[in-house]
């Protein structure tokens, strides 16, 4: 990989030596210079890598507010180009917090966004998505506050059982959430039902202080016409996978929405969510006026409901 950009990591499991074929391909670009970022970003994302794209200033925020993130770089990037040595000075100097519970509970709250799901293969897959992602952070944060810093998946559920804060029982089907993570971000088609024993095996067995409350599954028309939007004041990276369920719900119901330059641009970034929460911001206005447009497209297509 050439360097077009001042400073690249290889992180996760490329650079834990534990990957398989359920492995994102996981790089750090950083630069101070946004088209450079993004040229570097289409050329790393063309050839299969899940990229995170920082510039210098947010990486330094990151920093700042001590986000575990900067921690994960920090025990195992593998830097492969630092002009300057920028990256390393932010990793060394990088020290992080004693206490994150109220990481714990924002969490919680992108937790709770998989209780509301179409009523589709999709639909499941995409809630498995959201859980992998959840369940995950939670053990980071949670292992952390107690001093303990793991990221592998499977190591992070194996410390929950050590500290008593997950049952021994849970890990198989917690495990198989990577697994419809990579067949949801893959666009893999699987049955129905095998979606949903997937989905259901591991709502079974959250770990406590995930998510409450009951599942439930609309009708795609029924989620369309009754989710609210999250308030603009939520994370990003919820928003967008607000955003991305009601895409979900759309898809089956008018799939001419696959054409509309929008949605092509949001599918592909649901495949990286990490590094494209922004895109919620940016461009959720537009998104929600398309999701409203749903009655011509259907008019047009001749979608059955």
């Amino acid at each position: 990989m050439s360097g077009h950009v001042a400073s690249e990591a290889l992180f996760g499991s490329q650079s834990r030596g534990d990957a398989d074929a359920f492995s994102d391909r996981d790089i750090l670009i950083v630069d101070d210079d946004h088209v450079a970022l993004s040229k570097r970003r289409e050329i790393l994302e063309s050839d299969g890598w899940s990229v995170a794209s920082y510039t210098f200033r947010k990486l330094e925020t990151l920093a700042q507010k001590r986000a575990l993130f900067l921690q994960h770089l920090k025990f195992e990037a593998k830097i492969t180009r630092d002009v300057g040595g920028r990256l390393r000075d932010i990793l060394d100097d990088f020290a992080p917090k004693q206490d994150y519970s109220a990481e714990l509970i924002e969490n919680a709250q992108l937790a709770s966004i998989a209780r509301l799901r179409p009523d589709t293969t999709l639909g499941s897959l995409w809630a498995c998505d959201v859980l992998y992602v959840a369940v995950r952070n939670f053990g980071i944060l949670a292992l952390a506050s107690k001093g303990c810093h793991v990221y592998g998946y499977s190591d992070v559920l194996g410390h929950l059982v050590e500290f008593g804060m997950l049952r021994e029982a849970a890990v198989p089907s917690l495990l198989k959430l990577r697994f419809a993570k990579s067949l949801y971000r893959s666009s893999i088609e699987v049955p129905n039902r095998r979606a949903r024993i997937l989905l259901d095996a591991a709502v079974a067995h959250l770990p406590d202080h995930v998510t409450v409350g009951p599942f439930r599954a609309l009708s795609p028309r029924d989620l369309i016409s009754n989710v609210e939007n999250l308030p603009a004041g939520s994370p990003n990276y919820h928003r967008l996978r607000s955003l991305e369920r009601t895409y979900v719900a759309l898809l089956s119901l008018a799939p001419v929405v696959a054409q509309q330059p929008e949605f092509t641009t949001l599918r592909r970034w649901i495949r990286n969510p990490r590094a494209y929460a922004g895109y919620a911001s940016q461009h959720e206005p537009r998104l929600n006026e398309l999701f409203a447009n749903l009655s011509s497209w259907r008019a047009s297509d001749g979608a059955a409901a």
